[in-house]
């Protein structure tokens, strides 16, 4: 086993160990175990007064999934939707950072 295979191995070690407690998005009709990265809500000010900007970034495991997610598609985390925006192939590909924002939001 290769160390990216080896590092794939011990992120789904993590999730495995964290079971139901581990966090999942839902894509495509199916809930994945995930690595939330980050999670960040905000207000900002703009022309028409406060509006909410919201961001998800994640780590799953890439052999988890049956193909790779697609720019515009579609992910819920914690009851929220939000649009994948771009994915980056990690670790030898093992692994994929994907970056997420809120459809409802225009910027």
């Amino acid at each position: 086993m290769n160390i990216y295979a080896r590092h794939a191995a011990g992120v789904r070690a993590v999730q495995n160990r964290d079971g139901a407690d581990c966090p999942v998005i839902t894509w495509a009709g199916k809930n994945y175990k995930v690595t939330p990265a980050s999670v960040r809500t905000s207000k900002d000010l703009d022309a028409g007064g406060f509006k909410l900007q919201a961001d998800l970034t994640f780590i799953i495991c890439a052999d988890l999934l049956p193909s790779e997610p697609q720019l515009k598609q579609t992910v819920t985390y914690l009851d929220r939707s939000f649009q994948i925006q771009a994915v980056h192939k990690l670790a030898g590909e093992t692994l994929l950072r994907i970056e997420c924002n809120d459809p409802n939001n225009e910027s």
